[in-house]
């Protein structure tokens, strides 16, 4: 267990073969090791992950109000991480499935919590509960909203895999299988550590002036091209991924 605290607080590191980290739990007391990686998906699906998404937004938003022409296929964006999910009968121009970023209402109450049943409240008793509008909560505009029509429509969420992680309810994860279980973490701990490492390049080409963000996809490494994705809603026609797993 140590060797995954050690591992989550280290620098990114590319070269982390989280099969063996995950699977380094397993060898841990037998009665322990669901709940451990259970524990450790819930940590990941409700603080880690959501915590790098409200930074790279932030990022986000710096960047396209000082580049306000900057081509919306960012690799760097966290929603770019997996393939944006595209309007059904979409076929002559794709069209992205997308949620507007919205400011918070002036009268803000305590978002409602995701009901949980006694078993679990007892088992796993310091879980952060699900939080069912967490999306919502991660986009949201700041008060007043952007400062341009074009900064509004660049800071607009895609909609992709990456946001099923996030609504992961605890019933539905109990009834995993253990290989699925694990399969999860794994994806999802990977998506994190490529979270952190984009958000460490726009750390840095913040530092320049965004500099390295210029130019079209043929001119910059982090503009992607105009690729085809997935089709919500069904479609035969087959989609490219935005990006390779590494």
């Amino acid at each position: 267990m140590q060797n995954l605290i050690d591992t989550l607080l280290k620098p990114v590191d590319t070269k982390t073969n989280w099969c063996v980290v995950v699977y380094s739990i397993c060898a841990g007391p037998p009665e322990y090791r669901r709940d451990l990686i259970e524990e450790l998906l819930f940590l990941l699906t409700r603080t880690l992950l959501p915590e790098q998404i409200v930074e790279n937004r932030g990022l986000m938003a710096r960047l396209y109000n000082a580049k306000k022409q900057l081509a919306m296929r960012l690799a760097l964006r966290y929603d770019m991480l997996r393939e944006w999910k595209m309007e059904a009968g979409t076929y002559h121009r794709d069209q992205a499935v997308t949620v507007a970023s919205e400011p918070p209402p002036e009268r803000v109450e305590s978002p409602a919590l995701a009901a949980v049943s006694e078993y679990v409240k007892r088992r796993f008793p310091f879980r952060r509960p699900l939080l069912p509008n967490i999306i919502p909560t991660l986009i949201a505009a700041p008060s007043g909203g952007f400062t341009t029509h074009g900064v509004r429509e660049r800071m607009k969420h895609h909609v992709t895999d990456l946001d099923a992680y996030l609504l992961l309810e605890d019933e539905e994860v109990a009834g995993w299988t253990g290989f699925r279980l694990q399969n999860t973490v794994i994806q999802v701990l990977l998506h994190w550590q490529w979270l952190r490492q984009n958000n460490a390049v726009l750390d840095e080409t913040e530092v320049h002036g965004w500099e390295d963000l210029e130019g079209k996809a043929d001119e910059s490494e982090w503009i992607a091209e105009d690729v085809k994705r997935n089709i919500v809603g069904g479609g035969k026609r087959e989609r490219a991924v935005v990006r390779e797993e590494e």
